[in-house]
């Protein structure tokens, strides 16, 4: 399936002359667009969360910048992006271990430089390419998932949006409102409590020692978190009573945004 808008790049690439000839080549075609470039992987973070390309072109060494494209592409597990960008690597190295590496931290495809017919315009097609090879999932040059990929997706999801309220990993409560916003999110026909009891099977507990602990940790994220955070990214039911949302409607809120997201 063929795309008809321009696909958006960011460039992360140390060498000016490489840069220039990538923005040269961007300026004579109509279905590539830079929204940035680089030569610093920290900045190149801040630019994928900024413009959310659909596709990066990374250089692995960055001699003459800052970082290296192997830090970025670690930066980049701590991110969470829906959906995820097409990653083309460009590098001097030839074939060695840190090729796996890079293939392993989610790239698509390389391009060694060394090789005889080497040019911006190969990468530019190999993204292009990758974009247009939409598999029945809909993830642009992606293997669909298996249903542990998916589950590991879905999990950062929720520790993405926990992260925005500051709902700290240290909270026993942590992990039993992982599981069950898991559990709620992709469990037809779910109810809250059914999830809760779900959870402490799973964990050997008593339903009162999970809900306690959960009970423990939104009280404690609402107490100390600034509150214009906790509005702007929690928006359902709060207690007039308590001033925090209760487990349940705090674990139907975030199952019901997951949900969301896997639908788009």
């Amino acid at each position: 399936m063929t795309q008809t808008e321009p696909m958006t790049l960011l460039l992360i690439e140390d060498d000016a002359k490489e840069c220039s000839k990538f923005a040269d080549c961007a300026s004579s075609r109509t279905d590539i667009t830079f929204a940035g470039i680089t030569g610093s992987s920290d900045e190149g973070i801040q630019l994928l969360k900024k413009h959310k390309p659909e596709g990066i072109i990374l250089d692995l060494l960055l001699h003459d910048g800052k970082g290296s494209g192997l830090q970025f592409l670690a930066d980049l597990t701590e991110e969470y992006l829906e959906p995820r960008p097409i990653i083309v690597v460009t590098t001097h190295i030839p074939p060695n271990l840190v090729y796996t590496q890079a293939l392993n931290s989610g790239v698509d495809f390389i391009h060694f430089k060394g090789q005889a017919d080497y040019s911006p315009e190969m990468v530019i097609k190999t993204l292009l390419f990758l974009r247009n090879s939409t598999h029945p999932d809909g993830r642009s040059g992606r293997f669909p998932e298996t249903d542990e990929e998916r589950n590991i997706r879905i999990m950062k999801l929720i520790d993405a949006e926990f992260n925005l309220i500051d709902l700290r990993t240290r909270y026993k409560g942590y992990k039993y409102l992982r599981d069950a916003v898991f559990l709620h999110a992709t469990t037809s026909k779910a109810n809250s409590k059914a999830v809760l009891s779900q959870v402490a099977a799973r964990s050997n507990t008593s339903y009162s020692t999970v809900f306690r602990a959960i009970y423990t940790a939104i009280k404690t994220t609402w107490n100390r978190t600034c509150i214009d955070d906790l509005e702007k990214h929690y928006t359902s039911n709060v207690s007039p009573i308590t001033g925090f949302p209760s487990p349940m409607d705090f674990i139907h809120y975030y199952a019901d945004k997951i949900r969301k997201v896997l639908q788009q």
